[in-house]
């Protein structure tokens, strides 16, 4: 039996990132475990964490609402933290069930990471595409035309 075009896209892995916020009220000595529950959504079904950013409390742009314990509570700073990780999309669909059912997650966002190419600038770049002076012993070798090209074919893609 062959897989179908749909069936063979959904068993390729993708990378993606997920950032999300957990609840001010959660204990800072419980955030490793909520931490390790979020991890576990990406590799019980195989997905690999490829890097991480650990929780960090900040104040937030706005004031958010979540409807805990069934009362309204208003929050103006959570625990901030994301995951960049690869995954089928089903194992990103279940994961997202599950965030949206757990407790003490405020908000998270979901998004496709895009192919990651490093870029180097060697030199400073003159107005009008002029090759700058090499500073400290750097070549002065990259223009806006070749960087323009590099963004233009990394968006083509």
């Amino acid at each position: 039996m062959t897989d179908t075009s749909e069936e063979r896209d959904a068993q390729i892995t993708r990378m993606y990132e997920v950032g999300y916020l957990i609840l001010p009220s959660v204990p800072e000595e419980n955030i490793p475990e909520k931490v390790s529950n979020i991890k576990n959504l990406v590799t019980k079904d195989g997905g690999k964490i490829l890097s991480e950013g650990y929780p960090e409390m900040r104040e937030l742009a706005y004031e958010m609402t979540k409807n805990v314990n069934a009362k309204n509570e208003h929050f103006e700073s959570a625990y901030f933290g994301w995951m960049k990780f690869e995954c089928t999309p089903s194992v990103l669909l279940e994961m997202k069930k599950s965030l949206d059912l757990m407790v003490d997650v405020l908000r998270y966002i979901l998004i496709k990471a895009g192919k990651e190419v490093p870029v180097v600038v060697k030199s400073a770049l003159r107005e009008g595409g002029e090759k700058a002076e090499a500073h400290k012993g750097e070549d002065a070798t990259t223009t806006t035309a070749e960087i323009d090209k590099s963004i233009d074919e990394l968006v083509a893609e």
